[in-house]
């Protein structure tokens, strides 16, 4: 166990990057093929013991019909340690469909993903089950997640998992007293990416204070608004030897973005530029193998609305709207060859 500590401790060196405006905060954005779904915490937060993430009801359809053993996704995510005086460790890994009859890992033992569930949602059976299947420093841990399908005016499908406390140790708790600030899935052939602007929601509930009991009272809603999709072009024109003209265009949802940082590599060094009002950039790039191959990657930083942009979903039950994001987004062209 040591050792394991002392290798967290050797990835730990990271700072996050401060976050304005409320936290937890939602940020949802989708390429041409994929949906990424990020969510944030402050490390001064109150440790989630749930978190249910609502897909816009805008949605044609989702797909939750992929075979148990499927890996539909990535995951990259950050966590303080409590172990380690709330050093910040790194995790990757995968997303993976799992049977309903099948197990994920928790603190070094195969648990059965029903169990979790009934203990999670109160409900033994989803339309679909996923685990993200993490690993920092040689350890590896699964979260499980449980999905459906829903119809009504407000969500499409729900994503929700449940995490142990960081404030008390296993079985209960979270091993090294893991809190988790960022989750970032990206997933592939679930949602629809038809352009076009949606509204996500996330209802979070903390634990109590130093414990181990969810506190129901805790409970508050972040939304993000998507602006499917974000994408990114390149054509690079020959401008005599060993140079090139680069130009392209941001959009999100059809619509130009103003202000975006491109990054075109490739060449002798990387060319960063931004786009103009209408969407569009323009520079030139000196390479040097005959056979260079370019690459522009655009991103558009999310943006921070404020508790006035929700439009609040459950007020009836008590629950404040405590902040909205207007989606960021990053995306890469396919490589391209000077002609």
């Amino acid at each position: 166990m040591r050792r394991s500590i002392l290798l967290a401790a050797a990835l730990a060196a990271l700072v996050l990057a401060p976050l304005a405006g409320s936290t937890p905060r939602l940020n949802i954005s989708a390429t041409a093929s994929t949906t990424t779904i990020g969510f944030f915490l402050l490390a001064s937060d109150r440790a989630p013991a749930r978190v249910s993430i609502l897909a816009d009801s805008a949605f044609a359809s989702v797909d939750l019909s992929a075979a148990p053993g499927t890996v539909i996704g990535t995951v990259t995510a950050k966590a303080a340690t409590g172990a380690l005086d709330g050093a910040v460790v790194p995790l990757a890994g995968t997303v993976k469909v799992v049977a309903a009859n099948g197990t994920y890992l928790s603190n070094g033992s195969q648990v059965p993903v029903a169990n979790a569930a009934t203990a999670c949602t109160g409900n033994t059976n989803h339309a679909t089950y996923w685990t993200l299947n993490l690993s920092a420093a040689g350890q590896t841990f699964d979260v499980p997640l449980f999905v459906d399908a829903i119809t009504g005016p407000i969500a499409k499908a729900t994503i929700t998992l449940c995490l142990p406390s960081p404030e008390v140790p296993p079985p209960l708790g979270a091993a090294f007293g893991v809190k988790v600030l960022q989750a970032v899935l990206t997933v592939r052939g679930v949602f629809p990416t038809t352009t076009g602007d949606y509204r996500w929601r996330a209802l979070v509930t903390g634990y109590a204070a130093g414990s181990a009991t969810v506190d129901t009272a805790s409970t508050v809603e972040t939304q993000a608004l998507e602006h499917a999709p974000g994408a990114v072009t390149l054509a690079a024109k020959k401008l005599g030897k060993g140079k090139a003209t680069v130009s392209g265009k941001v959009t999100e949802a059809g619509k130009p973005v103003a202000n975006a940082t491109v990054v075109v590599a490739g060449g002798r060094r990387a060319l960063r530029l931004k786009t103009t009002a209408g969407g569009a950039y323009r520079g030139v790039v000196a390479f040097g193998a005959a056979g260079a191959r370019l690459r522009a990657t655009a991103t558009v930083p999310s943006r921070d609305l404020g508790a006035s942009a929700c439009t609040a979903t459950f007020t009836s039950a008590g629950i404040p709207c405590i902040d909205a994001v207007d989606s960021g987004f990053t995306a890469t062209t396919p490589a391209v060859k000077p002609s």
